[in-house]
């Protein structure tokens, strides 16, 4: 089954609580290590994903932008 793509804000809440553990002194260095990769990860697809949204919102102001003005004038 696949697995459901969290949402970015359940992204970073997933970053905040990794960065959370890391900062504790009580982690082991092969736990830390493992987090730290999990959260790199995850800041890479929010990147991607940011920029993704990005181009769409830059696609969709170019299309609006370019389209043809009407003249206010020519109904009267």
């Amino acid at each position: 089954m696949k697995e459901k793509k969290m949402t970015l804000n359940e992204s970073l809440e997933k970053i905040e609580h990794l960065l959370a553990d890391l900062e504790k002194s009580d982690t082991d260095l092969e736990e830390s290590v493992v987090k730290y990769e999990e959260g790199l990860k995850l800041i890479k697809d929010m990147e991607a994903r940011l920029t993704a949204v990005k181009n769409k919102v830059h696609k969709i102001r170019k299309q609006f932008s370019e389209a043809p003005e009407e003249d206010d004038n020519a109904s009267l």
